[in-house]
């Protein structure tokens, strides 16, 4: 049985599917794609987020820290 992949919807109302694929050195690469391809996944990895531009262009990144703010601001 095929796994349900972890999906995204923008803002436009467009569906993105989180699969792996290969890269071309040999690495794996996580993508958000219109439609699935290489491996679906089921949830986002420990330490990743979703990312949508103003454009509504959807990508995988590293979570970021939240900024700091220093004591009496």
């Amino acid at each position: 049985m095929v796994p349900e992949a972890f999906t995204y919807t923008n803002r436009l109302g467009r569906t993105f599917h989180l699969c792996a694929v290969n890269s071309r050195h040999g690495g794996r690469r996580l993508v958000m794609a219109s439609s699935p391809l290489g491996e679906p996944l089921p949830a986002l990895p420990a330490g990743w987020e979703v990312a949508e531009s103003v454009n509504g262009t959807v990508s995988v990144r590293r979570a970021r820290e939240p900024a700091r703010h220093a004591p009496g601001d």
